[in-house]
């Protein structure tokens, strides 16, 4: 199996957004931020570019990335928790599922909340790899994740349906806070035990 991209680190989907959108809204309050959310092919090469386009405007002092001021609220609805985001408008299931899988079983355990209405919706997917890795931040949470205490701690690693090329699909890596590829067959990057989740999410608004 091939080696994950050792150039991509900390807070990767920035990359991806349009510095018009990151500026302050006029209350103090950050701009709506509008993520990809249909899926598409991502190559290393298309991976680099973007990472030279940043904007110094809106890198972070520290790690050189682009961050989001997201503002996350826990809520339970008809007995089930999630994550909303006013910033980005996602939805998110606070914790994802709780063991590991391949992606096409992802994809079957999410089909399955779908006919259950997990919180009332029928519409839940994994994320666009900008959608995921817009969950990572620029420093690890009080569990020693790059991704916000308000969402489950077990699930360290987590699916995208973006393709880096088939049958490999890419991932987030909130352990670490990077972003990786791994083949849709099996259950991540295993040369270092690590296990992938699903962590499914539904555009609120």
């Amino acid at each position: 199996m091939r080696n994950h991209l050792p150039l991509i680190t900390l807070v990767f989907s920035f990359i991806f957004v349009s510095t018009s959108v990151l500026r302050l809204a006029e209350s103090g309050e950050p701009a709506h931020i509008n993520l990809r959310s249909t899926y598409k092919i991502l190559t290393e090469p298309e991976v680099l570019a973007w990472q030279k386009s940043l904007s110094e405007e809106y890198k972070d002092n520290v790690t050189g990335n682009r961050i989001v001021n997201h503002n996350y609220r826990l809520d339970t609805i008809n007995g089930n928790s999630v994550v909303i985001d006013n910033v980005t408008g996602l939805m998110w299931h606070q914790s994802g599922s709780k063991v590991g899988t391949t992606w096409q079983d992802a994809q079957k355990w999410i089909d399955s909340l779908n006919s259950e209405g997990y919180a009332g919706f029928t519409d839940w997917r994994l994320p666009t790899l900008e959608e995921a890795a817009s969950l990572l931040q620029s420093e690890a949470s009080d569990y020693g994740l790059y991704i916000d205490s308000l969402f489950d701690k077990k699930q360290k690693y987590i699916w995208t349906g973006d393709i880096y090329a088939d049958p490999d699909r890419w991932y987030v890596d909130f352990d670490e806070g990077k972003v990786i590829w791994s083949s849709k067959w099996i259950y991540g990057f295993n040369r270092n035990l690590r296990i992938n989740f699903a962590r499914p999410v539904r555009t609120s608004k």
